[in-house]
C-alpha cells in the first residue's frame, strides 16, 4: 500500500486525479478521428490503470469535438474543456465542477 492510498483510506476519500490533454478524446470515442500522439496515449493509459482502483477517482479535460459537455467511459469521467477565457481560474473552476 502507498501512502496516498494510507492516508486515502484513513480519510475515508478518494484520491482525486485530473488529466488535462486537447487531443487524447479520440482515445475514449473511437467515433472522433481526431490525431493524438504519444503523450496522450501514455496519459490515457495511466488513467485507465488507475481507474481501476476504487481508491481513485479519475477526471479528464479534453478538447471540444462536438461530444457532450461530459461522458463516462467505464471509471473515468471526461469532460470537454472549453476555453472561454485565458485565466487559469476558469480551468481550476472546470476540473471543480464549478462551471
Amino acid at each position: 500500500m502507498t501512502i496516498f492510498e494510507d492516508i486515502s483510506k484513513s480519510m475515508n476519500k478518494k484520491i482525486q486525479v485530473c488529466f488535462i490533454s486537447h487531443f487524447a478524446y479520440s482515445l475514449f470515442n473511437n467515433v472522433c478521428k481526431v490525431a493524438h500522439g504519444g503523450a496522450e496515449l501514455d496519459l490515457y493509459l495511466i488513467a485507465k490503470e488507475l481507474s481501476n482502483d476504487e481508491n481513485y477517482e479519475i477526471s479528464f479535460l479534453v478538447g471540444d469535438f462536438g461530444q457532450k459537455d461530459e461522458e463516462r467511459y467505464e471509471n473515468i469521467r471526461v469532460k470537454k474543456l472549453v476555453r472561454k477565457s485565458k485565466s487559469k481560474l476558469s480551468i481550476v473552476k472546470k476540473i471543480r465542477g464549478q462551471e
